[in-house]
Formats: C-alpha cells, sequence, structure tokens
C-alpha cells in the first residue's frame, strides 16, 4: 500500500502552482472595529493556508523565494485524496490524524520541489516524523467554573490544581533552558488558581490531544449529570471544561429616550447563575450517595456493545440538558432524551408517554412514586407539545420540573447499572415489554 501511494504522489509535483507575493495593503487609519494587525517585520518564510467552514484545509502555499508554491483548491483536493489511504495503514491509523498526514506530506512535497530531488520516499519521511512526535501526552483542561478540595479522581481522569511542587520541578527544567521564569515573565502566573482536568493521551501531538478530549469531554459529561440537581433555578453555572464551554458572559445594554437632558441608562444582562459549586469533602460524599463510583466505572469501560453505545449518548445528552437556561427548551430536550433510548428505532413507532408510563417506570421507582412519576409525565409532555408544536410557553413549575429531573437522572443512573444484563437494545427492550 506504501508502495502505490510513494508512486502516485510524485505526479503532484508537477501540479504545484506559482504565484507572487501579495504586496503588503494598509488599511485607513480611521476604520473602526478592525483589530489590531502588528507588523512583524520582514518575513523569511511561511505557509498560506485556506479552510472550509469545518476547518479543513482546501489550498496551502508555502514561501519560496519572492512566491508562493502550493495548491490551489482543485489540485489540494486531489493531493488529499491521494493521501485518505495513509489512515487506514498502521500505524498512522491508531496513533495519527489526517492533519498529521497532509501537514508533512505538504512539506515534503516542498522540500523535494527546492530540492530538485527526493531524498527519501514520502512514506519513509512520515514515519520518520511519527517516531518524532509519537508519545504519551498529558494534558492539562481547565475545569471551570468550580471550587475544589483537594483532588478527585473519576473515570480515568484526576480533577486538581497545578501543585506547587509540579509548578517548582518545571521551573527548574526552564531554568536549565536559560529561560526567564519570574515576576511578569512567570509562564505560571495566572494558571496557578485554575482547576484543571489530568488526562493522558497516546500518539501523534494532535490524535493525543483528540483522544484526551474525549476521554476528558465524555468524563465531565457523566460527572455533571451527577450534579443535575444544581442545574434547576439557574443561580450556579454548571462546571465544564473551558475549550467547549459555552461562554456566558453578561452583556451590556443601552437604552435612551427623546429628552433635552440624557436619559442614557446601561443594563447589565447576565442569565447564567452566578454561585461557582464546590467540589469539597461533603459534595464528594453527596455524589457518591448518587452514584460517583459507578458513573466513574462506566466512563473507564470501552464496551462496544450497541446498548452501551446508546447509554453512552444519553449520558451526554442528559449532561447537556441541566445547563439549559430555557425551563421549555430544556423540558423539550427531556422528552427527546427519554424517547430516544425508550422507542425502538427498528419499529420506528411507539408513543413515548405510555412506553414511559406503563413499562419503564414501575421498574424505575417504588411503587408509591409511579403514579406520581406518571402524573409528571402528562404534565411535562403537554408542556413539551404546547411549545414544540404551538410555540406557545405554558407556566413550568419548578418543584415538577425539580422531579422530573430527578426522575431522568435515575432512569440514567438505571441504565449504567444494567449495562452488563443486556447485552444489546433487544435485550432491552425485551426486559421493557416483560
Amino acid at each position: 500500500m506504501f508502495t502505490e501511494i510513494d508512486d502516485d504522489i510524485f505526479k503532484f509535483i508537477g501540479l504545484l502552482e506559482t504565484k507572487p507575493l501579495p504586496k503588503s495593503n494598509n488599511s485607513s487609519e480611521n476604520i473602526r472595529g478592525i483589530p489590531l494587525i502588528y507588523d512583524l517585520g520582514e518575513v523569511q518564510e511561511f505557509k498560506l493556508t485556506q479552510q472550509d467552514p469545518t476547518g479543513s484545509l482546501i489550498s496551502a502555499f508555502n514561501t519560496i523565494g519572492e512566491n508562493f508554491v502550493g495548491f490551489g483548491e482543485s489540485n489540494y483536493g486531489a493531493f488529499k485524496e491521494c493521501l485518505s489511504p495513509l489512515l487506514d495503514i498502521p500505524p498512522f491509523d491508531r496513533s495519527a490524524t489526517f492533519q498529521f498526514i497532509e501537514t508533512h506530506a505538504f512539506d515534503w512535497i516542498i522540500n523535494v520541489h527546492k530540492n530538485m530531488r527526493a531524498e527519501q520516499t514520502l512514506s519513509t519521511y512520515l514515519l520518520q516524523c511519527f517516531e518524532k512526535e509519537n508519545r504519551d501526552y498529558t494534558f492539562y483542561f481547565v475545569l471551570a467554573p468550580l471550587g475544589l478540595e483537594g483532588s478527585l479522581e473519576f473515570g480515568g481522569i484526576e480533577i486538581a490544581f497545578l501543585s506547587d511542587e509540579f509548578i517548582q520541578a518545571e521551573k527548574e527544567k526552564l531554568k536549565k533552558a536559560a529561560k526567564e521564569v519570574e515576576g511578569s515573565n512567570d509562564p505560571f502566573e495566572g494558571f496557578k488558581e485554575n482547576v484543571y482536568v489530568k488526562v493522558t493521551g497516546s500518539g501523534v501531538r494532535d490524535k493525543a490531544k483528540e483522544i484526551a478530549f474525549a476521554k476528558s469531554g465524555f468524563a465531565i459529561d457523566a460527572l455533571r449529570c451527577l450534579l443535575y440537581e444544581y442545574g434547576i433555578y439557574n443561580q450556579h453555572t454548571m462546571p465544564d471544561l473551558e475549550y467547549r464551554a459555552y461562554e456566558g458572559k453578561a452583556s451590556t445594554v443601552i437604552h435612551s429616550y427623546p429628552s433635552e437632558q440624557s436619559t442614557l441608562e446601561f443594563m447589565l444582562l447576565n442569565r447564567q447563575g452566578v454561585a461557582v459549586l464546590e467540589l469539597g469533602a461533603a459534595m464528594q460524599n453527596k455524589l457518591k450517595e448518587e452514584g460517583l463510583e459507578l458513573f466513574s466505572s462506566f466512563v473507564k469501560e470501552a464496551s462496544q456493545t450497541d446498548y452501551c453505545l446508546v447509554v453512552r449518548d444519553a449520558v451526554t445528552t442528559f449532561s447537556r440538558i441541566v445547563s439549559v437556561i430555557d425551563w421549555h427548551d430544556r423540558v423539550a430536550k427531556l422528552v427527546a432524551y427519554f424517547e430516544a433510548v425508550l422507542i425502538d428505532e427498528k419499529l420506528k413507532k411507539g408513543k413515548g408517554l405510555t412506553i414511559l408510563k406503563t413499562d419503564m417506570l414501575p421498574k424505575l421507582l417504588a411503587a408509591d412514586d409511579v403514579k406520581i412519576g406518571g402524573e409528571l409525565g402528562n404534565y411535562f409532555y403537554a408542556v413539551r407539545d404546547a411549545f414544540v408544536h404551538h410555540g406557545k410557553r405554558r407556566p413550568i413549575d419548578h418543584v415538577k420540573l425539580r422531579q422530573f429531573q430527578k426522575i431522568a437522572f435515575t432512569f440514567l443512573r438505571f441504565l449504567i447499572r444494567n449495562r452488563k444484563a443486556f447485552n444489546s437494545m433487544d435485550d432491552f427492550y425485551k426486559y421493557l415489554a416483560s
């Protein structure tokens, strides 16, 4: 497979395009609203790329002398297509990303063009680049807002601060490299008070980051599910990984009305909660009662049965639901969350409310609570139907919402607890109908 790609890639040497470097274009100093662009002086070599809306490259050029050399959109697409089979070949299949392959393959193309000869095949070059970059990487993702007492290991990740010992050891390494680390140049300034998720990923750096993102993301989804009670009154902001969190910043509104005197007024609007959850010893004990260890063990497992995949999706969905500010939108999502699991997609039919009341709740709740659960189902299905189908916002009782969300969490915990009893969704549906 390598041989075929190594041969095919050479045709792209002749497809390289050359265009002159653009001349500088100084914008008018009177234009406002455009971020300041700093003049970095003369740049010896750089790459010019263009991306589609998903972030994938659609063209790439590198400076050589007074020109740009590379591929425009049509040829770059063919270049990527030629490289795509590499992602199915070891070791790239498990430990590299396509971005890694295309970046280094493009560098190889440019070097061959500049030197007018290939010192090695593309596959040999890529394997050498892979060996240099393939390793275990430890990532520290900011988790905010969250107050933390000590540290917490959960689902194969660690939630903690950067310890003084860690910071000091890294400073010593920087000093050995003759890099200043004190005062305003201290690279740790501003990071010492953050709470981090510490997680390890293996592969080239981008692949390791991709793996670490997935591991930390699912673990925090599971943790947020356990914190569902704090998402009712919008008093607390649910903690999330900073790189994926919605920025619930306060917004400023200015308004006025006609008058000879100034009537300008400034309003500060913030629909997000301002209270920060504190994950202290008491909170951790409470979460243990809710199922902290159960959720943690599920996160660490790698079962790929169709049942476990559905439950994983349910964890992620419920994690998002508890942060939805608009209660009507939250109710609609809660109903969809139940139906995504309870309705057998193979039959492509089924009334979610009926299945929830007659089949699921009796297996989920104590006998005395089944009637109350059914009444809550009727109430919130009516709220959902009015909102989704007619655009009407019926009043929502906060106590009922709290109870319904508790049932949603209990349902999720039931699914996780019985993950070894059901090898497939078919097993689950048979149990549901029994």
